[in-house]
């Protein structure tokens, strides 16, 4: 077992090497994932905006409430029965309750 994990050792540094060695290797290994990075980095956006969500508040205790004020309500505080039925057609993406 010992063999075998120096005979993979050896061979990656086989291949690290010669890979530093070939210009064109060089650019295939180091260019794309930057590339990729910086893409990906302005295309991960996770912000959440406009996101249509109610609010059930069963303590009603002034730390409940300070959590409850840090959300910007679209439909209002409670979950009434027009929010449950928007809830159910999919319409009302985030629920919570407390």
């Amino acid at each position: 077992m010992r063999f075998m994990f120096l005979r993979v050792k050896v061979f990656l540094i086989k291949e690290v090497l010669q890979a530093l060695r070939d210009s064109r290797l060089r650019f295939l290994i180091i260019l794309p994932p930057l590339f990729q990075l910086v893409a990906f980095g302005y295309a991960a956006n996770l912000d959440l905006k406009n996101i249509p969500m109610a609010l059930y508040d069963e303590d009603n205790s002034g730390i409940s409430r300070e959590l409850a004020s840090a959300f910007p309500m679209r439909f209002g505080r409670r979950l009434t029965p027009a929010m449950a039925k928007l809830y159910a057609k999919g319409s009302l993406a985030v629920a919570m309750v407390e």
